[in-house]
């Protein structure tokens, strides 16, 4: 299939419209219906005598959705997975996931790379585009052809629960350059890319996937602000737009009404004021941000009705397709209204090469996937990405001959993962003391610590304090934060380093030196290790 660069400058040819207008021709509403639904999958192994694969048979063969959308897995599993959807599949899926930090947020064995306010710490926008580019790389050796990312979101609350370092930064034309750089690197490896969270989700302190959220912009911070990135996204040929479960009372005038099902948000602002016709998608309909308002058939009604072309991840798949297929028989929905975004999806799945990517030849994927330059890229990344933010006593860099302690301090059980950073550094210079402390700590364990660190000539705390979906705020434990003011009340000389949450300083007065890890991956801890030994 020739390359095109752009998808936005892609027009089908005169045999590709008469195969998409016969195509619709020959298909049923029903059939239409289920190209609009994108349902979810695990990448695990599945016993076609399960209840998770007749479920994913039925919606496959009966249904005739147009795609999936796969969550955690590995690499052999999702081959497999792929390879025995398409072949269920009369009309080839468009498999898609979220890697908007690389195929590791997914897969258990694949190359994670940082928070995307890291790639952009890390000052190049270059950066961005070699992302896109090698992780579309290996997308397309799994079969896989949308990735919902970038993040378009302008982090303008520093509270914010659910973006925070998944934007890129606070700065919307950092945000829309990265972006336009992210896309640029997947639209050469023809891998469809989504911006989102439209119509922004950085000036929010609610996390949708638990309630409504309210975006707090006025009406002029919203249109010079919130929308500058998805506007230079469009220009960069991003191909389809998601839609969050936000609020925008200030422009939309009302209150309690999500994005999602708002025809001024979908129609007005993506379709006629962003001139953009490529794909609009929904943020995942089971999130609370939906749910808590509307049934599942009336959302999904809603949101075909506003002009979203893919519902992904109904809650009830089924009830969501017979919610819309009763629409349409009784007039609601309109048949004409269906096919608009029926020709969307089919021109997708042709830019993108569906048609003949949907087989995963698994004797090759292992040279295809977590290939060396990747791992090497997100090293770079990494590497460069980690920032001294504020160095009052001069603590960095360490000097190493003293008596150095690590604490680490984890807001869940301390695993394998949160001991990366201390294991590293002890293996490159010789700790001191090191310890522990997490969810599960006594008042015992900080009077450990604090021992520890007043016979510590400095201590490093590494620390694990991150942004979850489904937690509502940013969840502080405040045993953990008391033991970090006690030590600036001590006068003890640390290096507090976030491996999380980069507004975790403004916590506390006081701090001496603060260094900012964007992200807890493994690539990310072992570069912050190398980083705070350096001697500079």
């Amino acid at each position: 299939m020739p390359k095109q660069v752009s998808y936005t400058d892609y027009q089908l040819t005169e045999s590709e419209k008469m195969q998409t207008e016969n195509l619709i021709e020959k298909m049923t509403i029903e059939e239409k219906i289920g190209q609009m639904i994108a349902p979810f999958a695990f990448g695990n192994f599945l016993n076609r005598s399960s209840a998770e694969y007749k479920r994913i048979y039925k919606l496959i063969t009966h249904y005739k959705v147009g795609g999936i959308c796969l969550f955690k897995g590995t690499v052999l599993n999702y081959a497999h997975l792929i390879n025995e959807m398409q072949s269920l599949a009369e009309i080839p899926l468009l498999i898609s996931a979220d890697f908007e930090r690389g195929l590791g947020m997914r897969l258990t064995d694949g190359v994670h790379f940082p928070y995307n306010m890291g790639v952009a710490a890390a000052g190049d926008p270059n950066y961005a585009y070699k992302m896109g580019l090698l992780v579309s790389q290996e997308m397309r050796s799994l079969g896989i052809h949308q990735n919902y990312a970038p993040v378009a979101d302008v982090n303008t609350h520093i509270n914010n629960p659910i973006v925070n370092v998944r934007a890129y930064s606070e700065d919307k034309e950092t945000v829309a350059k990265y972006c336009a750089e992210f896309i640029r690197g997947c639209n050469e490896e023809n891998i469809l890319t989504s911006a989102k969270h439209f119509p922004g989700h950085g000036n929010t302190d609610i996390d949708s996937h638990i309630d409504l959220s309210v975006l707090y912009s006025t009406e002029e911070e919203f249109y010079n602000v919130d929308l500058y990135p998805f506007e230079k996204a469009v220009e960069a040929g991003v191909s389809s737009i998601m839609i969050a479960h936000v609020d925008l009372p200030k422009v939309t005038k009302k209150e309690n009404f999500p994005a999602t099902v708002s025809p001024f948000i979908v129609t007005e602002l993506i379709r006629n004021k962003l001139k953009f016709d490529g794909m609009i998608i929904t943020d995942a309909m089971t999130m609370y941000g939906i749910t808590s308002l509307y049934s599942v058939g009336e959302a999904a009604v809603k949101t075909i009705l506003a002009g979203v072309d893919i519902l992904l991840l109904p809650p009830d798949e089924e009830v969501a397709i017979e919610s819309l297929y009763r629409a349409a028989k009784a007039g609601v929905i309109t048949e004409e209204r269906i096919n608009q975004s029926i020709r969307r999806i089919l021109k997708a799945k042709l830019w993108a090469d569906v048609y003949n990517l949907n087989r995963v030849d698994i004797s090759k994927l292992s040279e295809q996937v977590n290939r060396q330059e990747t791992v090497a890229l997100a090293t770079e990344i990494a590497g460069k990405s980690i920032k001294v933010i504020e160095d009052k006593e001069k603590n960095h860099p360490l000097d190493f001959s003293r008596k150095i302690s690590c604490i680490t301090i984890s807001d869940i059980p301390a695993g394998e993962l949160e001991l990366t950073f201390q294991n590293e550094l002890n293996n490159i210079n010789s700790l001191f003391r090191k310890y522990v402390i997490d969810s599960k700590s006594t008042s015992d364990d900080y009077l450990k610590v604090m021992t520890i660190a007043k016979n510590s000539d400095v201590v490093i705390v590494p620390l694990f304090i991150r942004i979850r979906a489904f937690q509502g705020g940013i969840v502080y434990i405040p045993e953990q934060i008391e033991f970090i003011k006690k030590l600036i009340e001590a006068n003890i000389k640390f290096v507090l380093i976030s491996f999380g949450n980069p507004y975790i300083n403004r916590l506390f007065e006081g701090l001496g030196t603060y260094i900012n890890a964007y992200g807890d991956s493994v690539i990310v801890q072992e570069a912050a290790a190398k980083f705070i030994s350096m001697n500079r």
